[in-house]
């Protein structure tokens, strides 16, 4: 036993949990009857309050792949997503989420296309909506297919394919560990899954496998539900996030030109890629201007609550303040408008990058299809579930 331990195992499963009790042994089962059996299941409670320890003991206690840890105290979904993967030994990894369910041919079917595919990156599924029952609602369109051999071509495809949000269920798919090991991984800002993808796209191809494999579980309690208040849901990723002035576009802004940096890609590329993202920052300019407007307001409401000492009044302007930049926030992610660029590039001993900004709104609608693998009945309604992009739900 302790030389089967010591073998790496070709696939390592990481499932971050806090309080996920309601769904945690459904998702245990659909990864354990997997039929490509050499993996680990690293599973890391965030020190939750409910049932998950006992649950996640007893399923350790029959299946010795499990490798089960539990933290002394809430680190936040971004740390414990991280942790599973610096835990891992496997040369293919995949992120797994305690509500969501896998077909058992889905490690399958996936590790024969990065064997296969020495420069695909990530292999994923078709998705499936589910809801809380296991009904199937919907299938969901990923778009991530990117197989060019051009590093730039896929970096343009993903940010087309993002421009307007949308969900990155390709995280949970099976990624190279080598080339994930080389990012910045999951950060610990809202939307940060989305952001990895970009730098993945960078490094390799995404492959699609058209079975829908996946089915990603849609209920009241999925983080984003549970965290709308954009403050909220950075707290989620990060407890260090609590009391902090948030500008989410430009951290965007500023990581996805870190990835750039980081990619190991030739100048010629590396200047197209900057142009992408200087395309990102003109379709995102309104968004950037609002992120400084809140971060105004949220501060002038912190000096008026220090003026007003203890007696509350101050207190209460700096509270309305953080109330009315969380509010317009909401509105502003629900309103979201792009915008066009002309934008120019051009290199030397460094890269330089212009932009000139338009406007412009989009809308997306879904397709319903066959049902999958796992879903209990057809609903009624076959409308492309719509949500924000952020896809790291259990922490």
């Amino acid at each position: 036993m302790k030389a089967d331990r010591a073998r790496a195992p070709r696939v390592s499963v990481g499932l971050p949990v806090y309080n996920g009790a309601r769904f945690l042994a459904a998702a245990l089962e659909s990864l354990l009857g997997q039929t490509f059996a050499d993996l680990e299941l690293i599973v890391a409670d965030n020190a939750s309050t409910d049932g998950t320890d006992e649950i996640v003991r007893a399923f350790a206690a029959r299946d010795r792949r499990i490798r089960a840890y539990r933290w002394g105290r809430n680190h936040g979904a971004a740390w414990n997503y991280n942790r599973v993967f610096a835990l891992a030994r496997g040369a293919y990894f995949k992120w797994a989420a305690h509500d969501d369910l896998c077909a058992p041919e889905l490690l399958e079917r996936l590790v024969s296309v990065l064997d296969g595919e020495p420069g695909t990156v990530v292999a994923y599924p078709r998705t499936a909506i589910i809801d809380e029952a296991g009904r199937f609602v919907a299938m969901y369109g990923d778009g991530l297919d990117l197989r060019e051999p051009d590093p730039g071509a896929r970096y343009r495809r993903y940010h087309d394919r993002f421009r307007f949000g949308g969900e990155c269920n390709a995280i949970f798919g099976l990624l190279r560990a080598s080339a994930l090991r080389a990012t910045a991984r999951i950060g610990a800002y809202p939307a940060s899954d989305t952001v990895l993808l970009g730098e993945l796209a960078l490094r390799g191809g995404f492959h699609e496998v058209q079975e829908p494999l996946f089915l990603r579980r849609d209920h009241a309690d999925t983080s984003v539900r549970r965290h709308e208040a954009f403050d909220a849901r950075a707290v989620w990723f990060d407890p260090r996030n609590g009391g902090r002035v948030q500008l989410p576009r430009w951290r965007w802004l500023v990581e996805h030109l870190a990835a750039v940096r980081r990619a190991p890609i030739g100048a010629a590329v590396r200047a197209r890629c900057l142009v992408q993202v200087a395309k990102w920052a003109a379709w995102n300019r309104q968004g950037l201007w609002r992120d400084i407007e809140a971060a105004a307001r949220w501060l002038a409401g912190r000096r008026r609550g220090r003026r007003g000492g203890e007696g509350g009044g101050g207190g209460g302007g700096g509270d309305g303040g953080r109330k009315r930049w969380a509010g317009r926030r909401r509105k502003a992610e629900a309103t979201d408008t792009g915008t066009g660029a002309g934008v120019g590039a051009g290199t030397g001993t460094g890269t330089g990058v212009g932009v000139g900004v338009g406007t412009g709104t989009d809308t997306g609608t879904g397709v319903g299809e066959t049902q999958p693998w796992g879903a209990k009945r057809t609903h009624e309604t076959r409308a492309e579930a719509a949500r924000p992009s952020e896809s790291s739900r259990s922490s």
